[in-house]
């Protein structure tokens, strides 16, 4: 693949409760990052992406709900 994804965010209001959703239905590993108003995502894939999960710094509407 000539340009391959290394990592994405996806954005919300509810930062835990999606990085729940992950975990239980994916098995990823979210480590929070309170300070950063960040958590990092660890999807546990051997050949894959992480990512993040963020609530952006500015009211909606984004332009979307993750980024690449």
């Amino acid at each position: 693949m000539a340009n391959p994804v290394i990592h994405f965010e996806l954005w919300t209001k509810s930062p835990e409760k999606l990085g729940s959703f992950y975990k239980k239905v994916f098995g990823w590993k979210i480590d929070p990052r309170p300070e950063l108003n960040y958590n990092i995502v660890d999807t546990q894939a051997k050949a894959g992406i992480n990512g993040g999960i963020l609530t952006p710094k500015h009211d909606e509407p984004w332009p979307g709900n993750m980024s690449f």
